[in-house]
């Protein structure tokens, strides 16, 4: 991306700072990742090796088999989810907070306790105050159980962005989500308005969160706004990962660090 774009995404990056002036210090710091239903830390590979190569450390914990199936299968799942990656997560207080799909929820409900310096959700989950009564699935591949009719071409067909040097990785790793986890998110998730600067990027043609209930949620929380190409894992998975980096990075230079809010609000 050139300098031109860099700078250009950048002012317009929105004023959404309310976070306190001293957990801004330079910008971007340590980042944390936060996977999706059915993923796990292998779909970060992307993410992973373009902040490493702006000298960012990076931090993702993999809690696929706690969404599965048997795992959390009885009541508040998702509480429970929550209150063992904040036990984890203790010691990055003052991180970078990106969370994608499921991930995003998870990690819009604990941005506040890890004080994260900003948080980013890529096509998250919309909590409950902004969903409406049908908010569209977090269940990737057609909302139909991934391991019992799990192919390559199927996988090809489902998210269209991969590489083929990747469609064999993501057929051999994508699980399935338990269904009590995947109720309650579906049923809505109470998020407190973050105290930080959000971001929000989100795809253009995903089929799994409706595109007004973004909409309100940026407008509720005073989140940047971006739209991408692609389907609801391009973010992530497909073409679009190293532009939603490039994208993240310069909204966070564009981050006053005493402020938190953008330099070019002044």
């Amino acid at each position: 991306m050139s300098e031109c774009t860099w700078r250009a995404v950048a002012e317009a990056a929105a004023e959404s700072g309310r976070s306190r002036p001293a957990v801004h210090a330079t910008l971007p710091a340590e980042f944390v990742l936060l996977h999706g239903a059915g993923g796990g830390a292998w779909e970060w590979g992307r993410w992973v090796r373009l902040l490493q190569a702006q000298g960012c450390a990076v931090h993702v914990p993999d809690f696929s088999r706690r969404c599965a199936a048997d795992a959390l299968a009885d009541a508040r799942a998702f509480p429970r989810l929550r209150t063992e990656l904040l036990g984890r997560l203790q010691l990055k207080s003052g991180c970078v907070l990106v969370g994608a799909s499921l991930g995003g929820l998870l990690a819009a409900t604990m941005a506040d306790t890890l004080q994260a310096r900003a948080l980013v959700l890529l096509n998250p989950a919309i909590p409950a105050a902004t969903a409406q009564p049908r908010q569209g699935s977090v269940v990737m591949h057609g909302n139909r159980p991934w391991g019992l009719r799990a192919s390559v071409g199927g996988t090809r067909d489902a998210i269209s962005e991969l590489h083929p040097v990747d469609v064999l990785q993501v057929f051999r790793r994508w699980s399935d989500c338990g269904q009590q986890l995947l109720a309650e998110v579906g049923e809505g998730i109470d998020v407190p308005r973050p105290l930080m600067p959000c971001l929000l990027l989100c795809s253009d043609s995903d089929a799994e969160i409706p595109a007004d209930g973004v909409r309100r949620l940026a407008a509720d929380w005073s989140a940047q706004l971006q739209w991408l190409r692609g389907s609801h894992v391009a973010p992530v998975l497909g073409a679009e990962a190293a532009v939603a980096v490039a994208q993240t990075l310069a909204w966070l230079r564009g981050l006053d660090p005493n402020t938190g809010r953008t330099r070019s609000d002044g």
